[in-house]
């Protein structure tokens, strides 16, 4: 790509490839704003006049320019280039010649689950990618309902061909999510006209926006050697989100025997680049906790909630694999299972940040783990099966098939993670109970003491006689 032609990287096999090596901060690659695809550049197109109208009135159904989804708008804009598109060779220096060139290439490079098949989405079968996934179309259906069917209605000489066609905005929007990068400074996302660029946990390089200059730069966040791939550190996105735009936690293989720029390396060499962890990337997804909504103390508990600004139904919390359980959970658990009698444990308009006492800590525990386990249960496959089929090698790396495990385990391993977390806490929470002694004996030669009683076997017996709400027990049998 004429983009490239004054830079150190070259694009090979719809990638980009580095052909020299790069320390850490070195600069890869800088663009001008201006040549990157923005919700605002549609302000240059005849779209604009439907979108943004001169007397502030948007076609009947169409919100106000300001509240259009960067998304559809950037959909829009690729559904225009491509319905009005002048052959190549004949505007070699139009400034719409590098989106053309693009938009020849792109389709090619779309590998996120909305795109694979029946088949292919049942190994994410009860997995959080694959509600994502659902909800990522559902969204794209209902732009295409509220946004683009207005506009059809309101010029369908304009909208009314086939290049905006509900399968054009389709495409559309999948190569804007496929592409799309967020720029930090920027917080909006853009399309750049260049070959895929991943993200991935622990990438190579980081796109940043330059307010004084009003360049796009491509730094290097390692050093990179020459021949290697260049993807784009996804930050804090989570597991869900790169299998939804790129279908894994980083860049598909490359044909093999594939050449490399002006380097005589061979893709496996390319592939031992540093790249993506063997576990994949940050792995996320939320456990949802409600009150039970028939107890005597909900309005004080909903109350606390909202101090706190959590929701009383369906509250979601975060988990990541490997790391501790989100601090208010455990907190909201408490609040749930707490009964009329232990009522005055609780701290004075506060949530319970602290365990109240074993009984309550253990009716929590078992709320968390229940719904934890519940999650588990809805996969077609256990952890140690996933964690088979990964380890005896008869899965390729860089199949669908090893990504979706990669994704369905990831997640797996934080919901058991976080039970058995929990579990070792509450453990010692109940092993650091005071040991209780009995009472002397009244007199010589009377009942002789019985000895202590250990804090584990206090704790139990005040569980077994602290009987919880009868929805909380239920809800912790059904595993809801």
């Amino acid at each position: 790509m004429e983009l490239l032609s004054s830079s150190s990287l070259r694009s090979v096999h719809d990638t980009l490839i580095t052909v020299r090596d790069f320390v850490a901060g070195e600069l890869l690659l800088e663009l001008p704003l201006s040549a990157a695809l923005t919700k605002d550049s549609a302000q240059a197109l005849p779209l604009i006049r439907f979108l943004d109208a001169e007397d502030g009135r948007p076609p009947r159904g169409l919100p106000h320019w300001a509240a259009l989804p960067d998304d559809f708008v950037l959909a829009l804009q690729l559904m225009h280039l491509r319905s009005a598109a002048p052959p190549l060779a004949c505007d070699d220096d139009s400034a719409t010649h590098p989106w053309l060139a693009w938009l020849e290439h792109a389709p090619l490079q779309i590998h996120g689950t909305p795109h694979w098949s029946d088949a292919e989405r049942q190994w994410l079968a009860g997995s959080h990618v694959e509600r994502r996934t659902r909800a990522h179309e559902a969204r794209r259906d209902e732009l295409r309902r509220t946004l683009l069917e207005p506009l059809r209605r309101h010029d369908g000489a304009f909208f009314g061909g086939a290049g905006y066609s509900d399968a054009a905005f389709a495409d559309a929007h999948a190569l804007v999510h496929a592409h799309a990068l967020t720029p930090a400074e920027r917080g909006r996302i853009l399309l750049l006209p260049l070959p895929l660029l991943p993200l991935e946990g622990g990438g190579g390089a980081r796109l940043s926006l330059v307010g004084a200059t009003g360049t796009l730069q491509l730094h290097a966040l390692r050093p990179l050697p020459r021949g290697a791939r260049v993807t784009v550190d996804a930050a804090d996105f989570g597991h869900a989100t790169l299998w939804i735009r790129q279908g894994g936690p980083g860049p598909p293989p490359l044909p093999r025997g594939a050449a490399v720029g002006t380097a005589s390396r061979s893709a496996a060499v390319v592939a031992a680049a540093p790249s993506a962890p063997a576990d994949g990337p940050l792995c996320t997804l939320p456990l949802e906790l409600s009150l039970d909504g028939d107890g005597a103390l909900d309005g004080l508990k909903e109350l606390l909630l909202g101090k706190y600004r959590l929701r009383a139904d369906g509250q979601p919390f975060e988990l990541t694999a490997g790391a501790a359980p989100p601090p208010l959970l455990m907190p909201f658990a408490r609040l749930v299972v707490l009964q009329e009698h232990d009522l005055h444990l609780l701290p004075p308009g506060e949530l319970p940040l602290a365990p109240l006492g074993p009984a309550n800590e253990e009716w929590a525990f078992r709320l968390v783990a229940a719904a934890a386990e519940a999650k588990l249960a809805a996969y077609p496959t256990t952890l140690d099966e996933d964690e088979y089929s990964l380890q005896n090698g008869r899965v390729a790396r860089g199949s669908r098939r090893h990504s979706a495990l990669v994704a369905t385990l990831g997640e797996k391993r934080a919901l058991s993670g976080l039970v058995s977390a929990l579990s070792a806490s509450l453990s010692a929470y109940l092993r650091a109970l005071p040991t209780v002694l009995p009472p002397p004996a009244a007199e010589a030669g009377g009942a002789s003491a019985t000895g202590a009683t250990s804090a584990a076997s206090t704790a139990a017996a005040a569980v077994a006689t602290a009987a919880p709400p009868a929805a909380v027990r239920a809800r912790a049998s059904r595993g809801t």
